[in-house]
């Protein structure tokens, strides 16, 4: 009898084990999922924030006497960068300072044009590559998922 007891709490447990295991591979995806999500959100926000910065970094830059002109880019690597005024480099991290609200980008760049609009190509934040589309929005995709998907 004690034999049969025993028996059972090892079946019951192992029941519950086996639906845990289920229930944690059925929410696997949708974590993955949500956290998926967040990132492409925080690129994004990243890179609203970079073009925010570099309009602001123009508008400073010309404000306190410095003379730059369109199209004006910054070109990210790493956590360094270089300013571009029309196609000149006109200084580095080490001369010129970016007030960030985000993280710098890991690599890419955003530039001013002559008319006046932003474009953002390639900027790098993590797993994320984002460029603007033809109405000047960010859009971020995942690179390492992107690369999978053509393979």
């Amino acid at each position: 009898m004690k034999q049969n007891v025993r028996e059972m709490k090892i079946f019951e447990n192992l029941l519950v084990i086996v639906a845990l295991f289920v229930i944690i591979m059925l929410l696997l995806p949708i974590i993955n999922n949500i956290i998926d999500m967040s990132l492409a959100s925080s690129a994004e926000s990243g890179t609203t924030g970079a073009m925010e910065n570099v309009k602001d970094l123009y508008s400073t830059i010309n404000l306190t006497g410095g003379e730059v002109h369109l199209p004006f880019r910054v070109k990210f690597e790493k956590k360094k960068y270089k300013v571009y005024s029309d196609g000149v480099e006109y200084g580095t991290e080490k001369d010129i300072q970016i007030t960030v609200q985000t993280q710098l980008p890991e690599g890419g760049y955003v530039q001013l044009n002559t008319d006046g609009s932003v474009s953002v190509k390639d900027l790098k934040f993590g797993d994320y590559i984002c460029n603007t589309d033809k109405a000047k929005n960010p859009v971020c995709v995942n690179q390492k998922k992107t690369a999978k998907n053509k393979s």
